[in-house]
Formats: C-alpha cells, structure tokens, sequence
C-alpha cells in the first residue's frame, strides 16, 4: 500500500470509454473501472472527478461510481460530500463581449452557468452535454457564466481572437473557453487545502489537453494510454487505454489498494 489518499479523475477518455457517444454515459464505464473506485475507496481513498462538464453532467455518473466529492466546469466549481462550496463567474463584461463575438460570427456555443447549461442557438442537433440545454431568447446574454462550450476542433483559430479568456481542448471536438487563472489545477489545489492534504499526497488521471495544468497539482500524474502524446510525456506513469481497464491497470500498478 502506498501513502495516497485523494485521486482525482477526468471523465471522457478516462473514466468512460467515450468512443461511441450514442451510449449513455454510464454504459461507457468500464466493469473495471467500477471496481478500482470501489477497492480504492475500502482503501480510505477518496475518488473525487475532475472534469470540464457542469455539474448537472456528472451527477449521474458519480452516483453510479459512489462519488460525491466533484471538480466541474473545469475547477470553476467545487463540490465536496455532495455540497456546492466554491463557485467562480467570468467576469459579466467579458461574458457580453465574447457574446456578442460569436452572434456575429454565427457560431453556435454552450453557456455554462450557475442556472444551468444555455445556447444562444436554434438548432437542436448540438453535442450531447449529458443536460438539459436551455435556448436563449434573440439578444439575451447569459449570466454568472462559469465557461463557454464550443462545437469545434478548432483551437488554433478561436484562439486567434479570443485573447482575454483561455481555451482549451477537452475533447478532440470540442473546446472550453474560461478564465486564463482557472483549471482543473486551480480546483484541484483549492480542495486540498480545504481538506488540509498535501499534492504529495494526490494522484490524478486524464487523457487530454485540459489535464495538463492537474497534473501540476499533485504528486503522482497518470496519462490513459489513449491520451494525447503531450499529456503522456509529462506523465509519471502511462496506464492502458480506458477500454483496455486502464484505471484498474494504474491502481494496481500504484499500489492503490492490497492485491486480492
């Protein structure tokens, strides 16, 4: 056994095996990851998910896994034994002009805020958020906006004029738009110092490009052997693929909880 005892996980590409986006998201999981999370937590580790989706995205899956402690919106909210303690907004003026930037530009986004998910767009054939998508009225902005959601794989050219805010990939379709000072790291840091714990005393797991900051926060950084290679070079160990029981692979390699 080894001396961790805080884990935090990302959930597409590495809790689920998010490759058919038809299925639920709890039929994503694999059996083996399902079993990690529960030797780890006989092991008096706490299993905490750190994700870009809002929180109305996770609470299906967390309950599935026995999580109740959750970083969301990309560290922008934190919850800790099933209660919302922190929560940050972009800043209102920001919010109307990057608003007004993508109506002109007619790009069809996602607004998550502390209301819920909302989309300034008509149509209804967007990606699934796992929550319900609320639709603006014509000219309405929304408000305590914690990130942005954009359809896209383009980082290179959203980048190119969104300057004031950041903008990471998430998945290889879609990008998050947040504060520059904001990450999963941020939250992650917050909530170890809440529970008094030492980044010594954390490992983390993810796959994509919005993990690299969380892997600056704690002690021991799992890159999924489906990760971008970025995320595998910084990594301190490279488990398998999610589907190939990854998480389970890690834990065990890391001595997470006693062999059977």
């Amino acid at each position: 056994m080894t001396n961790y005892q805080i884990a935090f996980f990302d959930i597409d590409g590495t809790l689920v095996d998010s490759r058919n986006r038809k299925l639920n998201m709890s039929e994503m999981v694999p059996e083996s990851t399902k079993e990690a999370i529960r030797k780890i937590q006989a092991a008096g580790i706490i299993p905490v998910i750190a994700s870009g989706r809002y929180k109305e995205a996770v609470v299906d899956l967390a309950s599935l896994l026995g999580i109740d402690s959750m970083i969301t919106s990309n560290g922008q909210e934190i919850i800790l034994n099933g209660k919302s303690i922190y929560q940050n907004w972009i800043e209102q003026d920001v919010v109307e002009d990057i608003f007004s930037a993508f109506e002109e530009r007619g790009i069809d986004v996602f607004y998550d805020t502390a209301h819920g998910i909302f989309s300034s767009a008509g149509r209804k054939d967007l990606i699934d958020r796992g929550a319900p998508i609320r639709f603006l009225e014509p000219g309405e902005c929304p408000t305590k906006v914690m990130q942005i959601l954009v359809d896209t794989d383009d980082l290179e050219g959203i980048s190119s004029w969104v300057t004031n805010l950041k903008v990471v990939k998430t998945t290889p379709v879609t990008l998050d738009i947040l504060p520059h000072n904001v990450s999963k790291a941020s939250g992650i840091q917050h909530l170890l110092d809440i529970l008094a714990l030492p980044a010594e005393s954390a490992v983390a797991f993810g796959d994509e490009q919005n993990d690299l900051e969380m892997f600056d926060a704690v002690g021991t950084a799992v890159a999924m052997g489906n990760a971008i290679d970025e995320l595998k070079e910084k990594a301190d160990f490279v488990t398998r693929e999610v589907w190939r029981d990854g998480i389970y692979y890690a834990c065990q390699h890391l001595k997470l909880f006693p062999e059977d």
